[in-house]
């Protein structure tokens, strides 16, 4: 007997499936196959800034919500488009320079490094984490010098150790 052909996975109709892992890949697939408009969308956002948009605290939301997404193409993305915002220009409408809120200052230390109860980091991809470091110091400026700060990444180690440089020479 024929047995019935196979669907695309992002297929519409598998979003409605009764077999469980056939509605779940669905569902991922579409999430993963929207990386390039999340992406598209963050770098808008951050482009029009946190000022008169982001009265209702949506803009903030909808960072904070990419900051999450399983994709780490658009974690990676919207960190640097933050990064570029806190670096950029003010913007010529509400003269706000970017969405450096304490909540997304603080997702990005969360990001940068904070750790799990198993001493993993809550960020698994290193090179988010690196570029969350960068856009905190971005966001928050003056708080200590870029020389001289490195991202310690041993097991149950903290963030930045101020005066410790690679080599282990302490200035």
């Amino acid at each position: 007997e024929r047995t019935p052909r196979l669907t695309r996975i992002a297929d519409p109709e598998n979003l409605k499936s009764d077999n469980p892992a056939i509605k779940r890949a669905a569902e991922i697939k579409k999430e993963e196959d929207l990386a390039k408009q999340k992406i598209k969308a963050v770098k808008y956002l951050t482009k029009i800034g946190c000022g008169c948009y982001n009265r209702d605290g949506s803009i903030t939301d909808a960072l904070l919500k990419a900051l999450d997404d399983c994709t780490e193409d658009v974690r990676k993305e919207t960190v640097k488009a933050i990064m570029e915002a806190a670096n950029g220009e003010a913007c010529v409408n509400c003269k706000n320079k970017s969405c450096c809120s304490e909540e997304l200052s603080n997702k990005l230390y969360e990001m940068a490094y904070e750790r799990d109860d198993s001493g993993c980091f809550l960020e698994p991809s290193e090179r988010v984490r690196n570029l969350a470091a960068e856009a905190l110091r971005a966001c928050c400026p003056g708080r200590g010098s870029e020389e001289g700060y490195i991202l310690d990444e041993t097991p149950g180690g903290g963030g930045e150790l101020p005066g410790e440089i690679p080599g282990g020479e302490v200035p």
